[in-house]
């Protein structure tokens, strides 16, 4: 993944060390010779169970999302042993904040979207695809939500026991500017297909977990 911050190329990668270690790098691109320089290891992911490299279970994406003010950049990165791995870097590219959450299912599910606000809230949602036999379509369902607010304190939501009535599928999520708020939303399938869209609003100060709402489309 690369990506223009502060008048520099970055590009962040991840490379196989061994069948048991999988390592995230940083690195700048010379603009005049294209070559990497100034390259150093963010973090190493382990590999739990080998067989997955022939699964295609590590290929897992690396996301990245400027603060509204562009003061700060977050890197993003889901591992196999339910590990959520975040950095933020500052103007200066120096490292201001790292956090190794545990969410369960990053081995079957796809990091979707992440966000980072001014205040430093930081959230990330989580889906996995699935074939419906009652629809006879392919979808993505949301697995889990993760929250991390400006007191450092974190929260996961598990989307898929919030789907007691009706599945929540295409997650997205949005920071308001200040941080105050972490809104999930996507929708929803109940007798018929694609029913409504569903919404689920997070305080951050304190952090609260507010009640998902389904917002019939009729």
């Amino acid at each position: 993944m690369a990506i223009e911050f502060k008048n520099k190329l970055l590009l962040f990668y991840f490379r196989y060390l061994d069948k048991s270690r999988m390592e995230l790098f940083q690195s700048e691109i010379d603009r005049n010779s294209l070559s990497l320089v100034n390259t150093k290891s963010i973090y190493q992911f382990p590999i739990t169970k080998p067989n997955s490299l022939r699964m295609n279970q590590m290929y897992k994406a690396i996301l990245i999302e400027e603060s509204p003010d562009k003061s700060r950049l977050l890197i993003a990165a889901a591992g196999l042993n339910d590990q959520l791995f975040t950095a933020v870097l500052d103007e200066n590219l120096q490292t201001v904040h790292t956090k190794i959450a545990n969410v369960k299912g990053t081995e079957i599910s796809l990091l979707e979207d992440v966000a980072l606000a001014n205040n430093g809230t930081i959230a990330a949602v989580f889906k996995k695809y699935e074939y419906s036999t009652l629809n006879q379509a392919s979808q993505f369902k949301a697995v889990n939500g993760w929250v991390l607010g400006p007191d450092k304190k974190e929260l996961t939501i598990n989307f898929e026991k919030e789907a007691a009535t009706g599945e929540l599928f295409h997650p997205a999520l949005m920071i308001t500017k200040d941080g105050s708020k972490v809104v999930f939303a996507g929708d929803y399938n109940g007798q018929h297909y694609k029913e409504g869209i569903w919404v689920k609003e997070i305080t951050t100060a304190p952090l609260k977990e507010n009640k998902l709402q389904r917002i019939p489309s009729s």
